[in-house]
């Protein structure tokens, strides 16, 4: 068994998700994830800290002995044969260090010149028919502990700049657009679909409308151990109506607030992680909105309603 079945089975063990394991240990539940499918291994440091969360040796943990001066302090000495375990086992995490440092680098150089390339399209293009188009995408992990991809898919629309002809700056228009149909799609690691969820509908528009890539911002907001996606639209000059959806861990997408969420945060985000209220177990949030009304900043907290599976306004 490896190391990272073992992370996955002593976990299971304990009833634990991945999100409370990765609270614990102060890492991102995607870095849990990647241990557990054997893409990336914890540090020595994440390695103590999870031995002592399993509340078991570390050396059962990793099933090879370890260096003593880390099983416990002030011990006698070091043999021969202990010496070379340790140095062997510096070996390999110095090799995979080397294998992760390479790694980040060929995904650094992937993402420059993909930059590079939508820069040099857009600045030579004012318009152009899309379908088919992938705006946004981030993974998660589904309940057999594989790992699906969230996109955000433009079905059907344009791409436009505002030096289109007929561009014309209405609410809702930005320098760059990409306008059209939409859907969030789900597929796994094979890339085989496993849901696809059309958006449209819950904005009540024909078309949906932003202004370049967006980065999907996942979180556990109800704490059932399934992460929530939140997708803005435009609302006003000072507010961005946003969706809240629910990843399932058969890969299915559920929206779970009945309501469009006013928020004025960030009126260039349109994937948002809202603040979490404290108290009920944490299972609520809040949204700060301008009312023109007033004139000022006003909130509204939604609670989670167990019976009816929703988020809901606290009005």
């Amino acid at each position: 068994m490896s190391l990272g079945e073992r992370i996955k089975a002593l976990r299971r063990e304990r009833e634990l998700t991945q999100e409370y394991l990765a609270e614990q240990l102060q890492v991102s539940r995607q870095a849990v994830s990647k241990w557990e499918r054997g893409l990336a291994s914890p540090s020595m440091e994440k390695l103590l800290e999870l031995s002592r969360l399993f509340e078991i040796p570390l050396s059962q943990l990793t099933e090879t002995a370890v260096p003593s001066a880390l099983q416990q302090e002030g011990s006698g000495g070091t043999t021969w044969k202990g010496r070379s375990k340790r140095l062997w086992q510096l070996l390999i995490l110095a090799a995979a260090a080397a294998v992760l440092l390479a790694a980040g680098c060929f995904w650094l150089l992937r993402q420059r010149a993909r930059l590079s390339s939508s820069e040099s399209a857009e600045s030579d293009v004012v318009y152009a028919r899309l379908s088919e188009y992938r705006l946004g995408e981030t993974f998660f992990a589904l309940s057999d502990g594989g790992t699906a991809w969230l996109r955000l898919i433009l079905t059907e629309g344009e791409y436009f700049t505002g030096e289109y002809e007929e561009y014309i700056p209405w609410g809702g228009a930005y320098p760059v657009n990409y306008q059209g149909s939409y859907r969030l799609e789900v597929c796994d690691a094979d890339e085989n679909r496993l849901f696809s969820y059309p958006l449209n509908g819950d904005f009540d528009s024909e078309n949906m409308n932003f202004p370049g890539e967006v980065d999907l911002a996942l979180f556990d907001y109800n704490r059932d151990g399934r992460p929530e996606v939140s997708i803005g639209q435009y609302g006003s000059s000072s507010i961005l109506l946003y969706a809240l959806y629910t990843l399932k861990g058969d890969g299915s997408i559920q929206k779970i607030c009945p309501e469009l969420i006013a928020d004025s945060s960030d009126l260039s985000c349109f994937s948002i992680l809202f603040p979490r209220e404290e108290g009920e177990e944490g299972r609520s949030f809040r949204a700060l909105f301008w009312n023109n009304a007033s004139g000022m900043m006003e909130e509204t907290v939604y609670h989670w309603e167990t019976e009816s599976g929703q988020f809901l306004a606290d009005h």
